[in-house]
């Protein structure tokens, strides 16, 4: 086939696994075509990689499609050694056949359709599906142990990092021409410099476990040069830091924090020590690892509690100075675990007095014993659900935290998971990373004096309300005093007391439901006396007056405390099962839309500048997709008498979705504001729906009565049907 022809089909052929992956079938996350990879005999640019995570260059399987049954198996094998894989596929018009790679022998065969079967183009697509599917349990078989990964791994890993870097801190030198170095010819080579020298410092590092693992990435770039000049060898004197040697720029020094990262985490010049999991899961990775010929740690355990405190012990039983964990245990302990559990934790803790709640989960438990058998000066990194940021016990770990640890990390990697990074002992001059609603960081000296409501609206919160915690014009009461009943009801009512409500709630299923109810941090009494003046209803323009009146006490625009036209999902109180269903209605009514009801694509539209924007006709709308293929989209409307063809997969989505409203449908040419316009507008009605349901859900008992009303007040608010929103949130994987 001509070039053409074949770029086409390789098109095709990416939609297809893309939208695949979109369903959460697959390990995959994204696919890519032609990418460089280098390999022992040169550079290769295989026809299609299914990564499981590019940045940090982990490949699932790769596809090449010879113009015949010929082809470079040894090129083949190189770039699967580079990639870190063992199986590839070649894919003819006789065969799709899966080749391992150890042996170079044919593993397992796919027949394909005949390219002639127009009318069965869909048997391409499940042909496809089913290379997928077999890269899916081969991703897992083959996967390549760490000591076995090759230096061409290592290799097109670091570039990786290195090329991403280049042209930011080439514009970084360029926008700080007192940076750049005379003696070089340009920006780019000075650029190139840098961060080769800075990823040379990095391996050296590394190979001698100099570098910290609770490292910043804003600290990365003066601790390499520093480390580096500290090594007693020679040879390696070039690494040292130079005089004037210019810094990275905050973007490159991400970039490589995370390449740290990935090194570390493939443990490249490390093995584990100690190893706890369930024993099923212990005695399978034991065996997977014999079988791959990997490492497996010194020492077993099913039980973390199985591991003694410092004073019982001696040498290997003790923790390693660096730990990994990820802790998800939600069951309920019974009583007599939870008595075992907590004599476990007066051994730890002598000093502490533990008052959990019985609804307590086991990982709170396991948690706490795990802080406590740690050795000083030790490092944790460990992954939990969120609810440890709110939730009835989140008091007694937070305190722990701030008087024994120093926690240099904290970050939220979904809606029910939060990552921490920390050591055992205090640091008063490290400075707390939070990676949430915004990248801020807080001095630790500070943030163990507050209160332990703080990590969570740190972590959570957007700017303009999170200022005001800054500001004190928002804060927690030190001492429990009583406050202006009927100004403390405004204040809730407002936008910026629901911001605050919705940010400290529970984070995940178990907790949402409980009786417990988070501090708000409050405003001044003088303010809410203010807010008691109001004369206020139910009515929504007279509740938009607590936010006029907030508006100019406090100097904050109430529009800033969300970024998009809607509030998140904010819950009430709970109410009487029987309430009046109609009296209900209206008041969830009235919630959504005095929070706003998003208008699409119109309310996303204003933060970007003019774009360059097509009219597309209503038509007897909504329109829906009617076919795709080759990168167009073909939709009709709902009498089936008219047509729109589109080639950008976001434009086609976003016509749906604008079609279902009243206005105008005037769409961005741009694919990136496009893309970010549905993504949004999506994630506004997840939210609103949220909402919705679980205010019927907290005031009927019968969940069918419950579903029936949400399904009642979505239709009345003349938003998108909702199965349709549901199958957008999945195919964008938006909240799942």
């Amino acid at each position: 086939m001509d070039s053409v022809t074949r770029n086409r089909f390789l098109q095709q052929i990416s939609h297809w696994a893309q939208d695949y992956i979109s369903k959460g079938r697959s390990p995959f996350r994204k696919t890519e075509i032609n990418p460089t990879i280098i390999t022992s005999s040169g550079t290769q640019t295989p026809d299609l990689v299914l990564w499981i995570n590019q940045e940090s260059f982990v490949a699932g399987g790769f596809i090449i499609f010879p113009d015949d049954e010929n082809f470079d198996m040894a090129a083949a094998q190189a770039c699967s050694l580079a990639l870190g894989i063992r199986y590839f596929a070649t894919w003819t018009a006789q065969s799709i056949s899966v080749w391992s790679v150890d042996d170079r022998s044919l593993h397992s065969q796919i027949l394909p359709p005949k390219a002639t079967d127009d009318d069965q183009i869909d048997l391409f697509e499940d042909s496809l599906i089913q290379l997928m599917d077999e890269f899916r349990t081969l991703a897992v078989l083959g996967l390549c142990p760490p000591e076995k990964l090759s230096f061409w791994h290592l290799t097109n890993l670091c570039i990786g990092a290195h090329n991403r870097a280049l042209p930011l801190l080439s514009e970084h030198f360029r926008r700080n021409p007192e940076l750049h170095t005379k003696h070089l010819p340009s920006f780019e080579v000075q650029a190139q410099e840098k961060l080769s020298l800075s990823i040379a410092r990095l391996l050296t590092l590394l190979y001698f476990d100099k570098i910290p693992y609770n490292l910043p990435p804003e600290d990365l770039d003066h601790a390499l040069g520093y480390l580096s000049s500290e090594l007693n060898d020679q040879s390696l004197s070039a690494l040292k830091l130079a005089k004037n040697e210019p810094t990275l720029d905050e973007n490159s020094a991400v970039l490589f924090h995370h390449l740290l990262r990935r090194l570390d985490q493939v443990s490249i010049f490390n093995n584990s020590q100690i190893e706890v999991d369930q024993p099923a899961n212990l005695a399978l990775k034991h065996l997977l690892r014999k079988l791959m010929g990997c490492p497996t740690g010194q020492h077993h355990y099913t039980d973390l509690f199985q591991l003694q405190p410092l004073q019982h012990v001696d040498g290997p039983q003790q923790l390693p100075p660096k730990i990994k964990a990820c802790l998800s245990n939600v069951t309920i302990p019974t009583t007599q675990q939870r008595n075992n559990f907590l004599t476990h934790l007066r051994l730890v803790w002598p000093s502490h007095t533990f008052e959990f709640h019985r609804s307590t989960p086991t990982w709170v438990y396991q948690f706490c014993y795990l802080l406590g058998i740690m050795k000083t000066d030790s490092h944790l990194c460990v992954q939990l659900p969120s609810s440890m940021l709110s939730s009835p016990f989140s008091d007694i770990i937070i305190e722990l935290l701030q008087e024994h640890f120093t926690l240099h990390e904290i970050s939220r990697r979904t809606s029910q998971v939060a990552h921490l990074s920390l050591n055992k002992g205090s640091d008063n001059s490290v400075e707390t990373i939070f990676h949430g609603e915004v990248m801020r960081s807080i001095a630790w000296s500070k943030l163990r004096q507050l209160e332990p409501e703080h990590l969570a609206l740190a972590l959570f919160l957007p700017e303009a309300p999170y200022r005001l915690l800054q500001q004190n014009l928002i804060q927690f009461d030190l001492v429990p005093k009583k406050h202006n009943d009927i100004g403390v009801e405004q204040f809730k009512n407002s936008n910026l007391g629901q911001c605050y409500s919705h940010h400290l709630q529970p984070k995940v299923d178990g907790a949402k439901h409980s009786k417990w109810s988070p501090r708000m941090p409050l405003p001044s009494d003088a303010i809410l006396a203010a807010l008691e003046n109001l004369a206020i209803d139910n009515d929504p323009a007279h509740l938009a007056r607590i936010d006029e009146e907030l508006e100019r006490l406090l100097d904050i625009e109430i529009a800033s405390v969300n970024h998009s036209p809607t509030v998140a999902a904010v819950p009430v109180s709970h109410r009487e099962a029987k309430e009046d269903k109609k009296k209900l209605s209206n008041k969830i009514i009235q919630l959504i839309q005095v929070r706003g009801v998003p208008e699409f694509p119109t309310h996303y539209m204003y933060e970007f500048y003019l774009p360059e924007l097509s009219h597309y006709s209503r038509q007897d709308s909504p329109w829906e997709i009617s076919s795709e293929f080759m990168g167009t989209y073909q939709l009709k409307n709902q009498d089936n008498d008219a047509e729109i063809a589109v080639s950008n997969e976001f434009t086609a989505h976003a016509i749906v979705l604008a079609s279902y409203g009243k206005g105008e449908i005037n769409l961005p040419d741009d694919r990136t504001i496009c893309s970010t316009i549905v993504t949004r507008y999506l994630d506004d009605l997840d939210d609103i729906h949220t909402t919705i349901w679980r205010e019927c859900h907290a005031a009927l008992h019968q969940s069918d009565t419950a579903n029936r009303l949400v399904r009642k007040l979505w239709k009345e608010l003349g938003l998108p049907p909702w199965n349709t929103i549901e199958k957008y949130l999945k195919r964008f994987n938006i909240n799942g």
